[in-house]
């Protein structure tokens, strides 16, 4: 399977991570998942800002912390955004998004649900924009979830303003559900 302009899933280099496609396609209901090209020529590489919460999970909006991404590796604050290397302004590094399973994944009825999706700093110009980057899956004596982003450079929220914290409470209390 092939990815959009810039793109590529993540099969076709299996080779570099193959358990993390054996992972997402075996026990997530994952078809492939679409990482942005490396390097400094796809700026798109740098554009997660922001998780919109999908359904009806009632799950807060995960936005990204720019004093946190400034712990990266290879965050320079005086890179203009132009140069991609000023996280703050540009986005999280390297978040790829999932291409969900329209099948019956696995011989099985497929229990897979997307929790959020890609907000993109480019808004609709970005062909990731819209597309899952967070989904729970039920199988058959397991329950599995996956972020495509990293849950600890989110807000982590408040009481008034619920972020990371809250999103995390709440997919605790869903692993413990019956």
């Amino acid at each position: 399977m092939g990815g959009a302009k810039g793109k590529q899933c993540l099969e076709e280099k299996k080779g570099s991570a193959p358990f993390a496609f054996e992972v997402g396609t075996g026990y997530l209901g994952v078809e492939c998942i679409f990482f942005p090209a490396y390097g400094p020529a796809y700026p798109q590489t740098l554009e997660f800002i922001a998780a919109k919460p999908f359904g009806s999970w009632e799950l807060p909006l995960l936005e990204m912390d720019p004093d946190k991404v400034e712990s990266l590796m290879g965050y320079n604050s005086t890179t203009p955004p132009e140069g991609g290397r000023n996280y703050r302004k540009n986005g999280i590094p390297h978040v790829p998004y999932d291409f969900l399973t329209d099948y019956d994944f696995k011989k099985r009825s497929p229990l897979q649900r997307r929790l959020y999706s890609f907000v993109s700093r480019n808004g609709r110009d970005s062909e990731m924009e819209g597309f899952p980057c967070a989904t729970t899956y039920i199988g058959s004596t397991y329950r599995a979830a996956e972020f495509s982003f990293p849950l600890n450079l989110m807000i982590d929220g408040t009481e008034d303003k619920p972020g990371a914290y809250e999103a995390f409470r709440k997919m605790v209390e869903w692993f413990w559900e019956d």
